[in-house]
């Protein structure tokens, strides 16, 4: 994306006195141009930590709002993390008036909206901007680009607000290509310290910031490695090996916090495994021990009492399927796993988590993440299974947490499985409704769990054939669906799913499948049925 040319910030001030030479005020003159230039040509502002980049934005939307009326509005992971750019803008135009992230006055207005509900809702909007860009998941970031128009992206690109690299590296090639007349700029000279500041290399070093991974990395045998256990004595004794697992976890989470470090070095239940070549770190993850609880806590936790931090799986399992074992057997749930980025995509992350299978002492794996189609597809592939899926989306990633797990020799292990299943299928149609079908397939169980009468199929094919009418065969042809395995399953189109398996309305799949009406849709339903129907029979002969 081409570049503003680089100028010498001379300090966060007000904006009439700012040099027409510093970086600040080429900012504010990038991000006003978005609105009074051309549409679909983003302005993409990033920066260090400490560079001024969010105060920019608030004196660019106040200088903004004294020529014109303007509707504003600014997202980002968190309120909390865009407060300086409300500020700005209410010091530049003090006639706003409001709070809680929503202020106007006069035609204009400024606002906060979390990025799942800015997608969800998609109102319209004179300008939007995008703070902590790289802690947004990129297809989040592709989808608001899609939509909106006249945007600007600001990120910090070296720190713990988001993976830099990646949102450098893997979204900003994309919207080079999408929107080849955007313009971006850096702003490298620091606001909140002078420039060479000692006491900002300290910081930096001490949390490693400054750590950057190595850009290319190559493995003769890959089969060959093996996953270490990183002792809390030899992360001290080889600094460099905790500064270059933290550094992939930083680059591939965008939630990795200081915290996280604090962990890694202070806390006994958490531990680091890494695979290490040549002395580089290719791979890592950060696990947490947890179970372990007496029968008495167990109990009171499943009354709802107790909840013991650092036990988030053990307590999730035990609390919501009344199963002792989860909690009072000892486990090792997978926190984080971060693979170099020039080695993904070649079976490393597999290789770990294997590897990581054979350590003993514990009775099972488990993990707890943000859920999309291609993660649970890669937890599947290494045989976890999942056994709860959250009710909430998570404001920052737009995504359902859930829960998977790992044993070939715990029996409660497929229980609590199959009651997952179970109560997955109805929640599709009211608390997951939401959930996108791509998904919705990934997590389809790979076997039948409830069995679909042969009488049945008649009169599906007299629905597909054109007969009956959808509300009186839809209790058949939702049984039918459930019945089907995940091979199958998987064939079926977003139209199926959408309007049978999640009851969404027929506007509603219209509106994001892109049909002219029922009519239209009902002929897909009949056709898709058809063939099925057909399948089924002749795999049932």
């Amino acid at each position: 994306m081409p570049e503003l040319a680089p100028y010498s910030l001379v300090g966060e001030v007000e904006v009439s006195e700012l040099s027409t030479q510093s970086q600040q005020a080429q900012a504010i003159e990038g991000i006003c141009r978005v609105v009074e230039g051309h549409r679909k040509r983003p302005f993409v502002l990033t920066a260090d930590r400490g560079r001024g980049k969010s105060s920019a934005l608030g004196m660019a939307v106040a200088k903004l709002m004294s020529k014109r009326e303007l509707d504003v509005i600014v997202t980002a992971p968190l309120l909390r993390s865009v407060a300086p750019v409300f500020e700005w803008v209410a010091k530049g135009f003090p006639e706003l008036k409001g709070g809680k992230g929503d202020y106007r006055a006069q035609g204009r207005r400024i606002r906060f909206m979390a990025p799942d509900e800015l997608i969800r809702e998609q109102p319209s909007c004179d300008l939007l901007l995008v703070d902590e860009a790289a802690a947004i998941p990129i297809p989040m970031l592709k989808r608001l680009v899609e939509h909106y128009h006249r945007l600007v992206f600001s990120t910090t690109v070296h720190g713990y607000e988001g993976s830099g690299r990646g949102f450098t590296l893997k979204f900003l090639s994309w919207l080079n290509h999408a929107r080849p007349s955007g313009k971006s700029l850096h702003i490298d000279e620091p606001i909140r310290w002078a420039k060479g500041d000692k006491l900002e290399q300290w910081m930096y070093q001490t949390f490693l910031l400054d750590f950057n991974i190595s850009e290319s990395l190559s493995v003769d045998n890959i089969e060959g490695l093996q996953l270490e256990h990183l002792s809390k004595s030899r992360l001290f004794q080889f600094p460099s090996e905790l500064a270059q697992c933290f550094a992939l976890l930083v680059n591939a989470h965008y939630q990795t916090a200081p915290s996280d470090l604090m962990l890694m070095l202070e806390s006994e239940q958490v531990q680091v495994y890494a695979m290490m070549d040549n002395q580089q770190c290719i791979g890592c993850i950060l696990a947490v021990e947890e179970g372990g609880l007496d029968t008495e806590l167990v109990d009171s936790i499943q009354l709802g009492k107790r909840r013991p931090k650092g036990h988030l799986v053990a307590t999730s399992i035990t609390s919501h399927y009344m199963e002792h074992a989860a909690a009072t057997e000892k486990s090792l749930r997978v926190m984080r796993i971060a693979v170099h980025p020039s080695l993904q995509g070649q079976g490393i992350g597999s290789i770990m988590l294997g590897q990581l299978k054979e350590i003993g002492g514990y009775s099972y794996l488990s993990t707890s993440f943000g859920a999309t189609h291609e993660l649970v597809d890669f937890w599947l592939k290494n045989e976890f299974v999942p056994i709860r899926l959250g009710t909430q989306r998570d404001k920052s990633s737009g995504t359902y947490s859930v829960v998977m797990v790992n044993s070939k020799t715990r029996t409660w292990v497929e229980t609590v499985n199959h009651l997952f299943y179970q109560g997955w299928l109805s929640t599709l149609r009211d608390l997951h409704n939401e959930t996108e079908p791509k998904l919705v397939r990934s997590l389809w169980p790979e076997v039948s769990i409830t069995q679909c009468p042969a009488s049945m199929l008649m009169a599906l094919r007299s629905y597909a054939q054109g007969g009956s009418n959808y509300e009186a065969i839809l209790p058949w042809l939702r049984l039918y669906l459930h019945s089907l395995g995940k091979g199958e399953f998987r064939s079926l189109s977003d139209l199926m799913v959408r309007k049978v398996v999640q009851d969404a309305a027929w506007a509603r799949c219209a509106s994001e499948l892109g049909f002219s009406g029922r009519k239209a849709m009902e002929k897909q339903l009949r056709d898709e049925l058809l063939n099925l129907a057909d399948l089924h029979c002749k795999g049932g002969e």
